[in-house]
């Protein structure tokens, strides 16, 4: 197998012969490029004038270049001038598809006597703004260079500015809007990534019922996202501007969802208010009632037409009387004069009264302050708890006669060796009182002060063990002489709650015991 190297001559000219179609054909896009761009002379009047090939931007005079940055920074500089242009020359954006076809369109405003034309050559539009008879001097191109850097600055303000801004004529056509329009219309767009042209799309005109009112109500509006995803929230307002009108629409998402919050949270306080047994009565700053729960109509009978009218304090507590649901006082004149020192004491949150009413029920009134100088009345029926607390205190009482009635001096101790019960006679025997002894003395202290009245004996020790539970928990009895030279019984039990009785009598009484019993003077045997 052979190989035929190729003759570098013929490569080289092969290479150099590529080369120079493509510097032919680079030319050729150069000169047509150029020939595009000088296809319209400029005017010698000409300050503002624009060259674009298909939309795009090839070419402008300074002034009109400064122009465009004062425009919607968001729009590509065809839709861009299409804007600023819109409100001078509002026919100008409808009719500039025709151009290729007339060639040429003249526009005149008759207010501010300036000419818009626009030529079409070879796919090239030029548009330029001419003011035939009032040239601009050099003083003037000072002055107007200052405006549009203020014009710059202000459309940037309103541009970055989170508010959305527009402006609408009379038809309902969008003629101007700043960037945060412009962004909610992409994102209102059904199609994503969609090039904005103007005339912009109306978002909100299916939504505003506010359009041509001069004042200044906001509006709640929502717009559904078109991919479903959620809810955007705006506070629309209008304002009359010339014969068209401008809107501010401030998003309101996160007050939404606050608010949503909020009445989510009272409905739940209302629910549970409702249910709960407790009356419940909010008198504002005012002292009028704000909020009241059925509960509070149960427990006053007052009727719920009456507190729905929202009485003051004096006319609650009057209606209250009337009811009788609540006490009836000596002298009503002078406790009605006395209403401000419920308040101060219910604003201080110290208020708390018990009301026995003439039905026999009772009821535990309490205030609270609330915010914003608003006072909380509670009412409580109490009265079962009253007749339980009642019935039990009886019933110590009568446990306590009982005990007391005994021949047998009575002692109980707890589980951990304190005092917990005791009777007269034990009192008595052991010269303690019974203000002082209960909860405070314990069985060691008790021990103790029986030592000191008797002889010596190991009762006192097994009697701490049996107590603090080291020894069997079986009945026992005991005997131990006194220093007088008297005998005493000590008769020991389990109680429930491993609690002990002890019980101590003289020799004199017979006590019948089922329990083991212990005969010895001075030791156990």
């Amino acid at each position: 197998m052979s190989f035929v190297v190729p003759n570098l001559t013929i490569i080289t000219v092969v290479l150099s012969g590529a080369a120079l179609l493509l510097v032919l054909f680079i030319a050729r896009f150069l000169r047509k490029q150029s020939k595009d761009r000088m296809a319209f002379a400029p005017l010698p009047d000409e300050k503002l004038a624009f060259v674009f090939q298909d939309h795009e931007l090839i070419d402008a005079t300074p002034d009109a270049r400064q122009m465009l940055r004062g425009g919607i920074s968001v729009l590509e500089p065809w839709e861009r001038l299409m804007a600023i242009l819109h409100n001078d020359f509002p026919d100008f954006a409808s009719t500039i598809d025709a151009l290729p076809t007339s060639g040429k369109l003249t526009f005149h405003n008759s207010q501010s006597n300036i000419v818009l034309q626009a030529e079409w050559k070879r796919g090239v539009t030029r548009i330029a703004l001419i003011e035939p008879e009032a040239p601009i001097t050099h003083e003037a191109t000072k002055g107007f260079s200052a405006l549009s850097d203020e014009l710059s600055i202000l459309h940037r303000v309103v541009d970055d500015a989170p508010l959305v801004v527009w402006r609408e004529d009379q038809s309902g056509a969008v003629r101007w809007a700043n960037g945060a329009y412009l962004k909610l219309t992409a994102e209102m767009s059904p199609v994503p990534n969609t090039e904005q042209k103007w005339p912009l799309s109306s978002v909100f005109s299916h939504h505003l019922s506010i359009k041509d009112t001069d004042r200044l109500e906001a509006e709640r509006l929502s717009l559904d996202l078109p991919d479903g995803s959620g809810v955007r929230w705006f506070d629309c307002i209008a304002q009359p501007f010339k014969d068209d009108t401008l809107f501010f629409a401030l998003p309101a998402d996160q007050l939404v969802k606050a608010e949503t919050s909020l009445r989510e949270f009272v409905q739940t306080l209302t629910k549970t208010f409702a249910e709960l047994p407790t009356g419940l009565a909010i008198f504002d700053k005012n002292r009028q009632l704000a909020l009241f729960n059925p509960a509070l109509t149960d427990l006053t009978t007052l009727e719920p037409l009456f507190l729905a009218t929202r009485p003051t304090l004096y006319a609650f507590l009057d209606h209250l009387r009337e009811k009788q649901r609540m006490p009836e006082p000596k002298n009503y004149k002078a406790w009605r004069s006395g209403i401000s020192e419920l308040e101060d004491a219910a604003i201080s949150g110290t208020y708390l009264e018990h009301w026995s009413l003439p039905t026999g029920q009772t009821y535990r009134v309490t205030g609270r302050p609330h915010p914003d100088g608003a006072l909380a009345f509670l009412f409580e029926d109490i009265s079962a708890e009253i007749s339980l607390t009642r019935r039990f205190r009886s019933e110590l009482d009568l446990g306590q006669a009982v005990i007391d009635s005994l021949p047998e001096a009575i002692a109980v101790f707890s589980h951990s060796g304190v005092l917990i019960l005791s009777n007269e006679t034990y009192e008595k025997m052991w010269e303690q009182e019974s203000s002082t002894i209960l909860g405070d003395i314990s069985i060691i202290d008790s021990t103790r002060l029986w030592q000191q009245k008797c002889l010596p004996t190991p009762t006192w020790d097994l009697a701490q063990d049996f107590i603090t539970g080291r020894m069997p928990r079986t009945a026992w009895t005991g005997e131990v002489h006194m220093k007088d030279g008297r005998q005493m019984n000590c008769r020991f039990a389990p109680v429930s709650g491993n609690a002990t009785l002890i019980a101590f009598s003289m020799q004199t009484q017979e006590l019948e015991i089922n329990a083991p019993r212990l005969r010895n003077v001075g030791s156990v045997s």
